[in-house]
């Protein structure tokens, strides 16, 4: 079973960390539709220690989203030792240290990927960390450099060493980025050498999946990303499953979810980043509808909030009756780790 310290995680099915997508009324949000324990986007452990006002308007947190994680990349230990003290006062429920993005920019510092290609070196420095603070460390890592290195499991071992809460594998490599299938046969050898709770990530895109993965690994979470940006719903419907009651309707109110993303977006008191928040997040929920190309051109010409969420309420209204089973859902993102 999942746990952080003495907390014990009863539905162990958690929000990916996506860069542009995971803030706090996104996590929010996720919280109120179902979701297990959520995590940050991704936050440079040097912006929190040059005190970068973006860095730490990506820092907000709220008690409506715990159990939530800050995930800190990084090159060197001190760094990340020194980012996580701050991070710690800030009340978080653990700190999560990525070790699987792929962005050229990160990889280039040695930091994301680039870090599990050394995996003693990777277990000294997640030692250093700990010693930096109390919380509970986690991991979140890919399945290896390239298809001649997936060396996941050595790296699943060093993090064991390392005393870690738990490790997420997501089963793409560096070099995939985002693109291909999730090798889950990699994710089943993690957890065969794990000394700790793993848990599975990669193309969830719905609930069967998300128990089919869990029962074929053995892992001990799933971990959802882009699955969401597709159906906000897919973890109530998991939660629905387990607990052998019906889904609920297909094609539930996006218009509603959209509608409780706006207040949510309010509260930070910026209505052009709610625009543009709520404009992308509208134009991801509308992969596989009729339409969708349309809407999707006519939404990125809105200029205002008011605007946005009229053109947008619009369309979800119009085909809410439309069968989840005839939308067409693909990887249709560049973003995140899903």
């Amino acid at each position: 079973m999942l746990s952080l310290g003495c907390r014990c995680i009863d539905f162990p099915f958690l929000l990916a960390p996506m860069a542009g997508i995971t803030d706090s009324p996104f996590r929010t949000l996720m919280k109120e539709l179902g979701s297990g324990p959520v995590v940050s986007e991704l936050v440079s452990s040097l912006g929190v220690l040059y005190n970068s006002r973006r860095t730490m308007e990506m820092l907000r947190l709220t008690d409506r989203e715990r159990p939530v994680g800050v995930q800190l990349f990084g090159h060197d230990a001190e760094s990340l030792g020194s980012a996580a003290e701050v991070v710690a006062r800030l009340g978080p429920d653990f700190i999560d240290v990525n070790l699987g993005c792929p962005v050229p920019k990160v990889v280039r510092k040695g930091a994301g990927a680039a870090m599990m290609r050394d995996p003693l070196e990777l277990e000294r420095m997640l030692k250093a960390v700990r010693r930096r603070v109390a919380l509970p460390l986690t991991v979140k890592m890919r399945s290896g450099w390239d298809a001649g290195e997936k060396n996941a499991p050595d790296c699943v071992r060093a993090a064991s060493e390392a005393g870690v809460a738990w490790i997420v594998v997501h089963g793409r490599t560096k070099v995939q980025g985002y693109s291909g299938e999730a090798d889950w046969e990699i994710i089943a050898r993690c957890k065969e050498v794990s000394g700790v709770p793993i848990i599975g990530n990669g193309d969830i895109m719905d609930d069967p999946t998300a128990l089919r993965r869990l029962a074929e690994t053995g892992c001990d979470g799933v971990m959802i990303g882009r699955g969401v940006l597709a159906n906000p719903w897919i973890f109530l419907q998991v939660r629905s499953l387990l607990a052998g009651e019906p889904p609920g309707p297909a094609g539930r109110d996006v218009a509603a979810v959209l509608r409780r993303h706006r207040q949510l977006l309010d509260e930070l008191g910026s209505p052009a980043r709610a625009a543009i928040n709520l404009r992308k997040f509208a134009a991801w929920y509308s992969h596989g509808y009729p339409g969708s190309a349309t809407f999707r051109r006519q939404i990125f010409q809105a200029s205002t909030l008011d605007q946005v969420e009229k053109l947008a309420l619009t369309f979800f209204e119009r085909v809410r009756d439309f069968p989840d089973e005839e939308r067409r859902l693909t990887a249709f993102l560049t973003a995140g780790e899903g």
